[in-house]
């Protein structure tokens, strides 16, 4: 049954609805924090209409007049009406339907993006150049299209027909957009007012639900629907509409301002985004208006559309570019908030509507109503107060610029000094619940009576100098009554109630001797806080216990960690990079989370000891730039991982187009999802993207290919690999990404094949051995048969023969004389060959003797091992060449702070190799001590270039393809940290019995290689004490031998060298020349041999 509301039963119901709306207020408190991305960051302009996050967790967004733009959290990709076939440049709104495709509705039309490219969309029925508004598909699959000009469509398959609605049929252009109100309840906004039908029923006539004449001339331009409620919302010029239990109650904007609300979106809590075209972004909170972007974003600019994505982050789409709004778990106060400072020293939440709090030029106190000033007109003149501490009488003290203060019941007292505190300035306050109250100033620490009946006392308990000559960081009182003291340099202090004092510090185990704060968790041990990381402390012993430790290798943002406070089974930070979020399950940890500015963290840097867990269990924050609140009841999202695809296969270097290549099923971004390639396309570019809207700039990658490689690739930012010269045979591409510890995202594969040339294919192996077979069983009948016929012929000239023989025998005897006289001359020449041998063995022995000479010329050139040992005091070299000169050698030399060692395979062995030797050791001279060229990468790339020059091979004309591979590390000893780069060598590196590979780049120096510059890559690594390097060619790997006689293969060698990485150098020398030797059992050895063991010191 069509209900009709007359228009005065309507405004009846319009004006009750008023009567019983709560009148709304605008409230100018705490603001979030906001990215802007304009087009420095990769957007093709600066206005933005519309938003939409499809199934992948990609951002789509449409343009005024520069086309469509996607977001991975990380870049923009855009496409265009020139570049890419969008049907236009003015794309209005977005739309993915149930099998993932993506349709754009532009001011022409119908564009859809899928298998990588976009398509123009054209329905029987609707017009092709239509002006899109709005899209909605219902649960049948229709698509319905609202138009500037042409009214609303419903479109079916390949064919659309005109929907008519009500009093609508003179004002087709009046379409704004389309909204769904309810479960198969499609509403129309129109500038004559909100029409709604059932998509599922399409027999029966939709209702008109608020009619613009009765409430807002100017029309509607938005529409929410709440499935909670199921109340409805509408946005207009002078404000909301919220249709409940069928009565429509007006919200009106904010002292009665027109903002035109564009966009409506209702999050988890129930709470209003409005987006508007004159007052930016504003939230409809507990019956509040609220400047959700006051100060920090577009406070007076446009905003089209509001969207909010998987993480809890919202977009808006404006005339300025794209904002995002970080979630509201963290709260941000500054001083666009009223703050009379940015900086913040100190903070005590006494509940979340009454915070204490001590910034740059004084004390102050933020409510519900905002931030009142507290200052010598209250009582109070003590300047910045530095820590809070309750007392169990209910009296708040502060340690302050002028002393210690007391607040109770309203007054501000300032206790008197005592001779040891007089002109002190206060650092810290403690009240730990027993009466007293401690105090620590420049100069001592003191404990006054918190409620004494008479004067105030105050009781020295050790003077700076006594603890710490450099100052105090933080007091805490354990079970005991023992005082332990953090101080700046000398560790923890522990003073007891005699007055001993004990330190521990980081000869105790202690991660620093800087100390900055303290925590007890809920099993009594003390959490530290300190210039290297934090560490848990088991103080119930005699002497504490360092129980774990965490650093920025598990994790942490920074090594300085200057606040500490824990809630629940969760450790927060303060760093001056931002909050660490740890969380334990008993002592294990199960989740370390990194909150910065991206996540909103916005103050970046909190300060020394400022932080404060409020009554109602949230946590706020002093930084540099404000005060943040950590709102614990709207935190519940678990860690999101990045989604990761494979977006693109490049064949040989070029951007491919599967559709032609490959007669198989395409992928939305695509590439085949069935791909069988040729043996000659075997050279293959993989691009892969993981999306995250919050991490993304921190994302990092890891790669390999199965069947090619088994380890995985270091962690890089890159985002594409290439394979060159792949073999015939089955390959899954594996890639992961990671943003940071415990996040880590599902690994995408992608598995392909290249067939194998005909020669290699198994039926023509069987084809060619059948046929074989053939020919040799035809040849041997024919064979038998020729041998009869011939052992026929062969009886006939026996007889024949021995007739000849007579008569040769008479000729025989003639010739004896003559062979006699032969005899007498082959003496002679016999004399002569022996002659011409002692004359070769004579040649032999000089030109040994020159290759030998070589030899002790290359042995010269080679670094001394003194000069080695001086750098490495633990090292050994092993040079074992295949003949007396090798075309294996090294390299040593210090530049720069830098300790280089080169490890170099020549082509071939023998004089050839020892030539490649001599041009390479002179080229590193060039490179590194003349040019004191430092970076092993940049030095590969130079040996590159002139290995080619010194050689020719530049030359069309020179078939000279000799080159080399080569292992080039650089050791930062005093840094501890090492950079490698390796052509098609690698660098092994043991720790604790544990080896690493290091893999070297795919190509070589010289030779084949192409006449460009190689993209070699630097890998940098972390050293430490006792780790062994190890350098080698391949001959150690490459040696025939053992039973078998198989090749020794790398990853024995592998295996041998985590071994021995215990043992000194040189047993591990002996070691492994004596392996060679049981290896080989008397086989020839087969290359050149060297390998290079180095201990970090």
């Amino acid at each position: 049954m069509q209900l009709v509301l007359s228009r005065m039963l309507l405004g009846k119901i319009v004006r009750l609805g008023s009567l019983f709306c709560v009148l709304s207020t605008v409230s100018l408190g705490q603001t979030h924090h906001i990215t802007t991305y304009t087009v420095q960051d990769g957007l093709p302009q600066s206005q933005m209409d519309f938003s939409f996050q499809d199934s992948r967790n990609f951002l789509w967004f449409a343009t005024a007049e520069a086309g469509l733009s996607r977001f991975d959290g990380t870049d923009f990709v855009n496409y265009s009406y020139e570049k890419d076939s969008l049907v236009s440049n003015l794309t209005r709104r977005i739309l993915e339907d149930s099998v993932g495709r993506i349709w754009v509705g532009t001011e022409r039309g119908i564009s859809v993006f899928d298998r990588g490219k976009f398509t123009t969309f054209i329905a029987e029925g609707m017009p092709s150049n239509i002006y899109v508004n709005g899209m909605a598909f219902d649960e049948s699959g229709a698509l319905w299209v609202a138009t500037q000009y042409q009214g609303l469509f419903r479109v079916q398959g390949d064919s659309a027909e005109l929907w008519r609605i009500p009093q609508f049929y003179f004002n087709l252009e009046e379409i704004e957009n389309l909204a769904w109100l309810g479960p198969s309840k499609l509403g129309v906004i129109t500038s004559l007012g909100l029409y709604a039908f059932s998509t599922k029923d399409l027999s029966r006539a939709g209702t008109w639900l608020l009619r613009s004449d009765l409430v807002d001339p100017n029309g509607l331009l938005s529409a929410v629907w709440n499935p909670q409620t199921g109340d409805i919302w509408a946005g207009g010029k002078r404000g909301l509409y919220r249709l409940c239990r069928d009565t429509w109650k007006e919200i009106k904007a904010p002292t009665g301002e027109s903002i035109y609300a564009s966009s409506l979106l209702l999050d988890d809590d129930g709470d209003l985004w409005v987006g508007t075209q004159a007052k930016g972004l504003m939230l409809y909170q507990e019956e509040q208006w609220k400047e959700a972007t006051a100060g920090v974003g577009p406070e007076n600019g446009e905003v089209y559309h509001v969207q909010k994505d998987h993480t809890g982050s919202i977009w808006l789409s404006t005339e300025l570019g794209l904002y995002r709004l970080v979630g509201k778990e963290y709260l941000h106060w500054g001083d666009e908030n009223g703050l009379p400072s940015s900086w913040i020293w100190a903070v005590f939440a006494e509940s979340d509507t009454s915070v204490w709090v001590g910034h740059r030029y004084g004390l102050g106190k933020l409510t519900s109503k905002g931030f009142e000033k507290i200052g010598p007109e209250e009582g109070f003149d003590g300047g910045h107060p530095s820590q809070f501490a309750r007392d169990e009488f209910g009296a708040l003290w502060m340690a302050c610029e002028d002393g210690v203060y007391r607040y109770a019941e309203g007054i501000f007292s300032r206790i008197p000094a005592s001779e040891d505190f007089h002109n002190q300035r206060a650092f810290l306050v403690l009240a730990p619940g027993n009466g007293k109250v401690y105090v620590a100033g420049n100069k001592s620490i003191e404990w006054i009576d918190a409620n004494p009946t008479g004067q105030w006392e105050r009781n020295l308990i050790q003077k700076r100098q006594a603890i710490s000559p450099n100052g105090f960081n933080y007091l805490y009182l354990d079970e005991q009554n023992s005082l332990w003291v953090a101080t700046e340099g000398k560790g923890l202090a522990r003073v007891r109630e005699t007055g001993g004092i004990e330190y521990f510090n980081s000869l105790s185990g202690l991660p620093s001797d800087i100390v900055n704060a303290f925590a007890p968790d809920d099993q009594g041990r003390l959490w530290l806080a300190t210039g290297n990381g934090i560490c848990v402390v088991d103080i119930s012993g005699v002497s504490p216990k360092v129980m774990a430790k965490y650093s920025t290798l598990d994790g942490l943002l920074s090594f300085n960690v200057y606040s500490i406070v824990w809630r629940d089974n969760d450790l927060w930070l303060g760093t001056d990079q931002g909050i660490n979020r740890l969380t334990f399950q008993g002592d294990s940890l199960v989740g370390l989370t990194q909150v910065t500015e991206d996540q909103g963290f916005r103050g970046i840097e909190a300060n020394h000891k400022a932080v404060s867990l409020s009554a109602e269990g949230n946590i706020w924050w002093g930084t540099i730039d404000g005060l943040t609140q950590y709102v614990a009841r709207f935190d519940d999202r678990e860690t999101l991982k990045p989604e990761i695809f494979v977006t693109d296969i490049d064949l040989f270097y070029e951007d491919t187009d599967w559709e032609r290549v490959q007669e198989t099923p395409i992928d939305w971004f695509g590439i085949p999802q069935l791909l069988t390639l040729s043996p000659i396309q075997n050279t293959l570019t993989f691009s892969y993207r993981a999306v995250d809207l919050q991490m993304g700039k921190h994302i990092q990658y890891q790669s390999r290919l199965v069947g090619l490689e088994d380890e995985w690739s270091p962690l890089t930012t890159q985002s594409q690999v290439r394979y060159t010269n792949l073999s015939p045979g089955d390959y899954t591409f594996e890639v992961r990404a990671t943003v940071g510890p415990h996040v880590e995202a599902p690994v995408s594969r992608y598995a392909f094949s290249i067939s194998p040339f005909l020669w290699q294919r198994p039926w023509f192996i069987i084809l060619v051995s059948v046929s074989v077979v053939g020919i040799v069983v035809l040849y041997t009948r024919w064979r038998v048969r020729s041998l009869k016929n011939t052992r026929k012929v062969l009886t006939e000239k026996v007889l024949e023969r021995t007739r000849e023989m007579e008569s040769q025998k008479r000729e025989i005897e003639k010739q004896r004389d003559k062979i006699e006289t032969q005899r007498d001359e082959l003496v002679d020449q016999s004399k002569f060959l022996e002659q011409a041998l002692l004359d070769l063995k004579r040649n032999n022995m000089h030109m040994r003797s020159s290759i030998e000479y070589a030899k002790r010329i290359q042995d010269a050139i080679l670094p001394r091992p003194a000069a080695i040992r001086q750098a490495f005091t633990e090292n050994f070299i092993l040079l074992k060449p295949k003949d007396i000169v090798s075309g294996d050698f090294y390299w040593y030399g210090f530049m720069n702070n830098a300790q280089i060692i080169v490890v170099a395979d020549c082509t071939g062995h023998g004089v050839p190799g020892a030539i490649m030797s001599m041009i390479g050791h002179a080229l590193l001279n060039q490179i590194i001590l003349e040019k004191q060229i430092t970076d092993p990468a940049t030095i590969l790339k130079m040996m590159h270039a002139g290995i080619r020059l010194a050689l020719n091979q530049d030359d069309d004309e020179e078939l000279n393809h000799d080159g080399m591979d080569m292992a080039v590390m650089a050791v930062y000893q005093e840094d501890k940290y090492g950079v490698f780069a390796g052509a098609k060598r690698p660098l092994f590196l043991v720790r604790r019995e544990e080896l690493s590979t290091l893999s070297g780049d795919r190509f070589s120096i010289g030779g084949f290689q192409m006449n460009r510059a190689l993209p070699f890559r630097n890998h940098t690594v972390h050293l430490e004490s006792g780790d062994m390097l190890y350098l080698t060619t391949d001959g150690y790997a490459d040696q025939f031998g053992g039973r078998t006689e198989r090749k020794f293969m790398l990853k024995r060698f592998k295996r041998l060298l985590t071994e021995i990485s215990s043992l000194s150098a040189s047993e591990q020398k002996v070691i492994l020349k004596d392996m060679q030797s049981v290896w080989r059992q008397g086989v020839e050895q087969t290359d050149d041999m060297l390998v290079i063991g180095l201990r970090i010191g």
